[in-house]
């Protein structure tokens, strides 16, 4: 298990308790002063051994570490710049923290190079993507990312729709003067696919992760509810344009904090949303629905009204580049990969992902998470 030092300042303990429990929760050992100076031991000699048998250092700075004119984390900023300077320079193991808008201390490491020559994390504008920074760097890999052409075929397949209807949209605006209330109806369409293109991108070096030979994820506490609204939400426009109605049932029982990789949560819920829309009938309701069978685990349900599919096929749907033959009748220029993608994501949380049928054209994607009762409430 690597183990990193993190250097702060007392103001902002909240923080970092916060960054604390992200990092172990991903199998990272934390050395921090309150917990592992021992009493009776000599503080310094102690800090010092922390700092030099950490595998990587975090600096947290922040504004109360710029307001205070003396501060005990400056000293373990001297140390850490003495180790920094023995250290190999094309390895990192000095990372600098921001918790809120700041100035990185420009304080010489050798060679004329200063603390600020060394590539920063801002937690404070997207905690969640900061932590992913840290843990890409500080989680040893099963092997070197690399961008593959299957991972590259999923990029493709989440994001050409999306910027296919953009320019379809503009286009219709651009032909003809059309009513106003037209006008919003594109607009609102042009303004939900673009959010969905840029989640996709953003998602994208999560996915790449996803599909090494050992998946690997980075998991925070999120609310797993809020996550599907957010989903519901980017896809309403599209629903109205289909007369199709989207319905939440349930999402109450769901825990506020599950333990879980937040940016592949929205890629899961994204690729069954997408795929409830694709193959509705038009005018049928699309129920996402939640349910708590028993402490140890959360289901979640996306039940639409769609063309039948033959048993034979159900147990096919998610492997990867299948299409149904009603999925190729319906959509001809699909890849057959946001299933398998959807697959992967679930199995990677220790979940179970199946396509089951009500009844004739009543299909039912279901997602069965694990839910530790001590991760979250609710």
């Amino acid at each position: 298990m690597p183990k990193v030092f993190i250097s702060y300042v007392r103001e902002d303990r909240a923080l970092v308790d916060k960054l604390i429990r992200d990092l172990e929760s991903n199998g990272i050992g934390v050395w921090i002063d309150r917990k592992d100076l021992l009493p009776g031991y000599r503080w310094a000699d102690a800090i010092r051994r922390g700092i030099s048998e950490g595998d990587f250092f975090l600096a947290c700075f922040s504004t109360s570490y710029s307001d205070r004119s003396k501060s005990y984390m400056n000293e373990e900023l001297t140390l850490a710049i003495e180790e920094l300077r023995q250290r190999p320079m094309n390895q990192a193991w000095f990372i600098p923290l921001r918790l809120s808008e700041s100035e990185i201390p420009a304080r010489s490491i050798g060679a004329g190079e200063t603390l600020k020559s060394l590539q920063w994390v801002d937690l404070f504008l997207d905690w969640d993507d900061g932590i992913r920074q840290i843990l890409s760097v500080v989680r040893p890999q099963a092997e070197p990312m690399r961008i593959e052409q299957r991972d590259l075929a999923v990029l493709i397949h989440q994001t050409m729709g999306p910027l296919a209807s953009i320019s379809l949209s503009a286009e219709y605006l651009r032909a003809k003067p059309r009513p106003e209330e037209q006008q919003k109806i594109y607009l609102d369409r042009i303004h939900a696919e673009a959010r969905m293109a840029i989640n996709q991108l953003q998602s994208f070096q999560a996915v790449t992760l996803l599909l090494q030979a050992e998946p690997l994820i980075f998991r925070s506490n999120i609310d797993l509810a809020q996550e599907i609204k957010r989903a519901a939400a980017l896809f309403s426009p599209l629903a109205r344009e289909r007369d199709l109605e989207l319905r939440l049932e349930g999402l109450e029982r769901l825990p506020r904090r599950f333990s879980a990789d937040s940016k592949l949560m929205q890629v899961l819920f994204f690729i069954v949303l997408d795929n409830a829309l694709r193959y509705s009938l038009k005018t049928t309701p699309i129920l996402i629905k939640a349910r708590r069978p028993k402490d140890s685990a959360v289901i979640v349900e996306f039940i639409n009204q769609g063309f039948p599919i033959s048993d034979a096929e159900k147990s096919r749907v998610f492997d990867y580049g299948y299409r149904s033959a009603i999925a190729l009748a319906v959509n001809p220029v699909g890849t057959g990969r946001g299933l398998f993608l959807a697959k992967r994501i679930v199995e990677a949380h220790g979940g179970e992902i199946s396509l089951q049928s009500h009844s004739k054209d009543l299909n039912v994607v279901s997602i069965k998470l694990p839910f530790d009762r001590e991760d979250g409430a609710g």
